[in-house]
């Protein structure tokens, strides 16, 4: 709603190896309201030395700003993409974080700051991070990414929700 502000901010998901995911979000920000919110995927219980070689995983994200659809994403991966040159590449784990905010646009360079340049306003009023890499550094780089933006669009004290600090 109006002046509201929603932040959904889950840890990530771990795909076993063989898993099989289908999720998708859709979020409603009306004028004047804002969201942060974040997903991210984990391919194997890396800790462990097990991989996700096995299964599928599917994404997709819809955004409506002011009763409109504003942004649509969506992702497809099976095992055949986790090593691909034009998938993943090798890449352990995966994440999004978006924040659809009346002012994003100021917060395009500390947003660029956190993911060396990986965060783009796609509209007006939506600034998306992307981070790829080792499940280590994709934590790091969210965990990094949630205080900064939150007090920095939402005016919320610079920490972590006590999920991601357990």
């Amino acid at each position: 709603g109006e002046g509201a502000a929603l932040e959904y901010l889950p840890q990530e998901a771990i795909l076993f190896d063989g898993a099989r995911l289908d999720r998708r979000t859709e979020a409603h920000v009306a004028p004047g309201g804002a969201l942060l919110a974040t997903e991210s995927l984990v391919l194997g219980r890396i800790a462990r030395g097990e991989a996700w070689r096995r299964g599928t995983a599917r994404e997709a994200w819809r955004l409506h700003l002011d009763g409109r659809l504003a942004w649509a994403d969506a992702i497809a991966l099976d095992e055949a993409a986790r090593d691909a040159p034009h998938a993943l590449d090798g890449a352990e784990a995966l994440g999004l974080m978006l924040l659809a905010h009346p002012d994003a646009a100021r917060h395009r360079e500390l947003a660029r700051d956190l993911t060396g340049g990986q965060a783009s306003l796609p509209r007006p009023g939506l600034l998306l991070l992307r981070f790829l890499g080792r499940a280590v550094e994709v934590r790091a780089g969210i965990m990094a990414a949630i205080p900064a933006l939150r007090s920095a669009a939402l005016g919320r004290p610079a920490t972590l929700p006590r999920l991601w600090t357990c």
